[in-house]
Parts: C-alpha cells; sequence; structure tokens
C-alpha cells in the first residue's frame, strides 16, 4: 500500500513539474531563423526574404507543442518558391528553419493567356502569360496533355496541382531524370518538350534537344518509372555514341516477358 501511494505522489509531483516547463516562458518559442541549404541565383525572388520569412513563422507557445507542420504549410503557401526541408528545435526558445529553393521544371498551357509552372513535385509555384513566359531564358519543359482538358481552377499558386493522374506521370519523370543524374537546370537543357497521351494506349513522348532525337514510352499506366529509367539509358547511349539514332524516336516497350525492349524508328 505504501509503494502504491509512493508511486501515485511521484507520478502527481512529475505531472506539477511537466506542466510548469511547458508553462515556463524560458521555453516559449522567441526566435526564429532562417537557414538555406541551396545557393540562391542573381535576382531570385527570394533573396533578402529571411526576415519576412521568419517573421512568419507564429511565436509564442511551449517549444515542445509546437506544430512544426502547420508553419510549413502556411509558409510554403506564403512563399511558393520555397520548400521548407526541416523545422529544427533549439532549446530553450528558438526555431531555425530550414530551407532550400524549388526550380521551375514543367510548364502546362492552360489557354492562350496562361502557362502554369509547377517544379518537380507538381507544387504550382507561379503563373505566366504569353509575353512573361517568352521572355525566360531558360524555360521549363513545356508539357502538353491530350485526351484530358485542364482546367484553371485545378492549379492554385502555392499549392500542389489538383490533377493527380498527370501528376503521378510528372513526378515519374522528374524521379527518372533526377535519378540518372540530371540537374533541375539540365533536365531543362535536354527534354525540350513531353507529350502525355492519356487515351487508350497512353503514352509518353519526351523530346529531347539532341539531333531530333525523343523517347516514346508505351503504356505508361504500367511500370512507367523503370520504362523512363530504360529509356533514359538508351537515349544516353544513342547520344554518346553518336550513332546513326539522330532524327527519329526510341520506343520503349514492355515484352510479354516482363523486360524491357528499345527500338529506334528513323522520323518519314
Amino acid at each position: 500500500m505504501k509503494n502504491k501511494r509512493l508511486i501515485i505522489l511521484i507520478s502527481i509531483f512529475a505531472f506539477i513539474i511537466l506542466v510548469v516547463i511547458l508553462c515556463s516562458t524560458l521555453f516559449t518559442v522567441k526566435t526564429v531563423s532562417v537557414n538555406w541549404l541551396t545557393r540562391l541565383s542573381e535576382g531570385h525572388i527570394l533573396i533578402n526574404k529571411d526576415d519576412d520569412i521568419a517573421a512568419d513563422v507564429e511565436k509564442g507557445g511551449s517549444i515542445f507543442l509546437y506544430d512544426k507542420q502547420s508553419a510549413i504549410t502556411l509558409l510554403e503557401e506564403s512563399y511558393p518558391y520555397l520548400k521548407v526541408v526541416k523545422v529544427e528545435t533549439k532549446f530553450p526558445n528558438k526555431l531555425v528553419v530550414h530551407v532550400a529553393d524549388r526550380q521551375e521544371v514543367f510548364a502546362l498551357k492552360i489557354n492562350d493567356n496562361c502557362y502554369v509552372v509547377l517544379d518537380g513535385e507538381c507544387k504550382v509555384l507561379t503563373k505566366y502569360n504569353p509575353l512573361q513566359y517568352s521572355a525566360i531564358s531558360l524555360p521549363p519543359i513545356c508539357v502538353e496533355i491530350k485526351e484530358q482538358t485542364l482546367v484553371a481552377d485545378d492549379f492554385e499558386v502555392g499549392k500542389i496541382a489538383n490533377i493527380s493522374r498527370i501528376s503521378t506521370i510528372l513526378s515519374n519523370v522528374y524521379s527518372a531524370l533526377t535519378n540518372c543524374g540530371y540537374e533541375d537546370v539540365y533536365m531543362k537543357q535536354v527534354i525540350q518538350n513531353i507529350t502525355i497521351d492519356l487515351g487508350y494506349n497512353a503514352s509518353l513522348v519526351l523530346d529531347t534537344s539532341y539531333a531530333n532525337l525523343s523517347v516514346k514510352i508505351n503504356k505508361i499506366h504500367y511500370n512507367l518509372y523503370n520504362k523512363l529509367v530504360f529509356g533514359l539509358a538508351a537515349y544516353n547511349e544513342a547520344r554518346a555514341e553518336g550513332s546513326q539514332q539522330t532524327n527519329g524516336v526510341i520506343i520503349i516497350r514492355e515484352l510479354s516477358n516482363g523486360k524491357l525492349d528499345g527500338e529506334f524508328v528513323k522520323n518519314e
């Protein structure tokens, strides 16, 4: 009985200490700093925005109970080109926001007056009119969608585009390019256009900047990532060898035995 009473008293005492710690001003969030993990290019929209970003992080409240995910969501919606990698707790009362910039990777033409620009995660970064889009020195990869109409309301700046089917395809493209060693800037130099046909036999075509050579992936709803990696390897091989595989299409398909196959077809 005495041991039970002792345990109860210790538990109450521990609870009181916990409440005191949580309510203590010593552990109340007071300061926020921003740490960049990438180097911003000259003229970037986020240059000299550190103070603004830090100011938009809510202060006050216990550092132990701080809702980091809400802070991340708020910042990334307020600053579309910002990627919050991590919010770090620095005791007793400081937060460090580790951030990187998002790159313009894909562009979808919604109508004659609007281009929507996405990053590799299909987050909507901005919207351009035709004049603004034509002025970009290194434009994003232009994406054409067939057999599906794009609606402007599905693209809210600062949020992930509401195009789940297309987003899945573009995410696979971005992952394959990244894992094959293509950085964001380089992939925009190599891949000029992407055509996604969502018809019965859905397909995807990557138009490259090399010798009028394209890569076509058939039946993109199956094993797309591996088909893309296989197609990019075939493209790299053709370019490295300087072979006759120019002015044509490398068609990637999956055989009945599950193996991938590539066939070069000359343009007529």
